[in-house]
């Protein structure tokens, strides 16, 4: 039989049951879990209009474990991370002692020596020592960083490794370079192109499988996470899909640009919606009012619907499902 206690800090609108339930005391309903991309399932919990995600075993382990020693990690037992029961956890002082590495490693049978954190001593000395550098030793060495954070931008961005000789040369040959308001232009629509393509992850947070949609999603804030799992859980919503839509748009400065909405639905009434989620706090920047403008714009060219979901129209989604 489950037992079910307050959600910690959330006493007054979420309970937890030991097997690891979330439930809305409000709506009455159990929240549906979300994966976070690494294994883990998670929550978003709403107070005052405002999101957080929690992970689910700390929330079961909160409730239901004591924990004398005030640690700060929860371990599940059976290595299952999927399973939140209260009787699979355990608070831990630290990963690396209790979880298995790669391999199956764990601190018994680890040979890996131990990283040493360096003194405060000798944090002191080295201090000293770097202060006592020439002017010229001093400048050649933040040249070298420079060079080197640019190359590696660089890598990142393009997905290809450069030879030495071609960083240093792409890093002097950036110094002092603008681009054309053509090549901006041109820029803005490739990265748009890319991104609804998937082929730059490192603006991506995690993923997101859609039942609905047979698919996985990649999404990139926690907003956009809170989105998917109102779009899921819609009876009246057929179908989404997720950056599939690039805008064209002229900026503040009178350059061409483009925008990708956030996500494209249809409804089983056959009506289709744009709609675009954003922080309240980024719509007071004028770019992103006037991306904004554009993405209105072009669903009216269309005969589409446009929405804006900030936190609040989040918070009253999540209510209403």
């Amino acid at each position: 039989m489950d037992e079910w206690r307050p959600v910690k800090g959330y006493e007054n609108k979420y309970i937890v049951s030991n097997n690891g339930d979330i439930k809305n005391k409000v709506t009455n309903k159990i929240i549906k879990p979300i994966s976070n991309g690494a294994g883990n399932y998670i929550v978003n919990l709403y107070s005052y209009k405002k999101v957080k995600q929690f992970l689910i075993s700390k929330i079961v382990a909160i409730a239901f474990i004591e924990n004398p020693n005030n640690f700060k990690n929860v371990l599940h037992k059976d290595k299952n991370n999927l399973n939140n029961s209260s009787s699979n956890l355990e608070w831990i002082e630290s990963y690396k002692n209790k979880i298995p590495w790669n391999k199956g490693l764990t601190k018994e049978t680890d040979s890996r020596i131990p990283s040493i954190p360096c003194s405060q001593e000798k944090k002191d000395k080295l201090s000293i020592t770097h202060k006592n550098k020439p002017e010229e030793y001093k400048k050649a060495h933040f040249k070298k960083m420079t060079e080197a954070r640019l190359a590696m931008d660089v890598y990142c961005r393009t997905g290809q490794k450069h030879k030495e000789s071609s960083k240093e040369l792409i890093s002097i040959a950036h110094i002092g370079m603008h681009h054309k308001p053509e090549s901006k232009a041109k820029m803005s629509i490739s990265k748009t192109q890319m991104i609804m393509e998937g082929k730059l992850p490192q603006f991506d947070i995690g993923t997101f499988f859609s039942t609905k949609n047979n698919k996985k999603f990649i999404y990139r804030s926690s907003y956009e996470l809170k989105a998917f799992d109102i779009l899921e859980n819609n009876n009246n919503v057929y179908s989404y899909d997720y950056e599939c839509i690039q805008i064209k748009y002229l900026d503040i400065s009178n350059n061409y640009r483009a925008t990708i909405p956030d996500f494209f639905v249809t409804y089983t009434d056959g009506v289709k919606e744009i709609i675009e989620v954003k922080s309240s706090y980024y719509l007071k920047n004028a770019e992103q009012q006037i991306k904004i403008k554009a993405m209105q714009n072009y669903s009216k060219e269309n005969n589409l619907k446009f929405d804006l979901w900030t936190e609040e129209e989040l918070f009253n989604h999540e209510n209403s499902n």
